[in-house]
């Protein structure tokens, strides 16, 4: 498991496998629930979650080799 601090810039799962970037704010005393900012304004400002919608920030990769991880985001509705 992972531990998280305030002020983390993590992503978040917001619904459906839609993971978008967002800042601790505060957390309970055992680290299962999150209040986060999401850093993207076209989103409700702040959300309760659980430590399971929480995930690292994808790496921002140069070159990348098959079968790498990756993610896509439609450009119609960024999702």
């Amino acid at each position: 498991a992972f531990s998280w601090s305030l002020g983390d810039i993590i992503e978040v799962n917001i619904k459906n496998n839609n993971y978008e970037q967002a800042k601790i704010i505060t957390t309970n005393l055992d680290y299962s629930k999150f209040i986060i900012c999401l850093l993207d304004s076209s989103f409700s400002n702040e959300l309760q979650v659980d430590y399971s919608s929480l995930r690292l920030l994808m790496p921002i990769k140069l070159n990348w080799k098959i079968n790498d991880y990756c993610e896509f985001k439609s450009p119609k509705d960024n999702k």
